[in-house]
């Protein structure tokens, strides 16, 4: 996987920072830590990772939009741990096949698909480069794990074009959205000056933001007078 990462960032590599897009590959500039928060820190960039970015990274919203997995995460065959697990489910009448290594690559699967999906509000493409998905009995169970809709393209062309046009598609609803956010905070008095002397409060009275009836990204904090009786942001409110 490194070599194949090295390959990759070599070909990559001065085509995308020509385009101002910098490009970040694991094993060869610095810790995955650090790797990871130059990332989060870059407007435009590439991250090349191994195994060890499917756990204990987290890029919400925007900070990851694409994620491209070029093969199924199946166990390594010549891993001492994997052929001594497989010898011992065969010595027991199982396929290894079945019992451990395709359960095992759905799993990390999952958890590679997480690090860009994780929240209700997170977004992004998921390319899956691997024909084996198409092409194998046993991809739809890799499909089916997602809970989505799956797409299959027949070209790189054809994957940015569908790319393209989910992305404008997504940021036309995102404006949409900012839009009615606005609209809605003139109305409850919001504005350059900061919401009305008096009557905000009244105005949420009754509004339970975990009961369904609002959309919220964060609770009002405590009633009161000044800063702290202030919501930090106000959704619309279904009626």
């Amino acid at each position: 996987i490194e070599a194949l990462s090295r390959r990759v960032e070599e070909r990559i590599r001065l085509p995308l920072e020509d385009r101002g897009i910098r490009v970040y590959a694991q094993g060869r500039e610095s810790s995955r830590q650090a790797l990871a928060e130059a990332f989060q820190a870059s407007d435009r960039a590439v991250l090349l990772g191994a195994a060890s970015f499917w756990e204990g990274v987290d890029f919400p919203g925007q900070e990851l939009e694409i994620l491209i997995m070029v093969r199924l995460p199946f166990p390594v065959p010549s891993d001492p741990f994997v052929e001594a697990y497989g010898e011992r489910l065969r010595e027991e009448g199982k396929d290894p096949f079945e019992s451990f290594m395709l359960p095992e690559a759905i799993v990390r699967f999952r958890q590679g698909f997480g690090r860009l999906i994780r929240r209700r509000e997170d977004r992004g493409v998921f390319a899956i480069l691997d024909p084996r998905v198409l092409r194998r009995g046993y991809g739809p169970r890799f499909t089916q794990a997602l809970s989505i809709p799956v797409h299959s393209v027949s070209s790189w062309d054809a994957l940015v074009g569908e790319a393209e046009g989910w992305f404008l598609g997504v940021r036309s609803s995102r404006r949409e959205e900012e839009a009615v956010d606005e609209q809605f905070e003139r109305k409850a008095g919001w504005g350059a000056r900061g919401p009305r002397a008096a009557g905000i409060d009244d105005h949420l009275q009754g509004v339970d933001p975990g009961s369904g009836d609002a959309d919220a990204d964060e609770q009002p904090r405590p009633r009161g007078g000044g800063a702290a009786g202030r919501p930090r942001r106000i959704r619309r409110v279904r009626k």
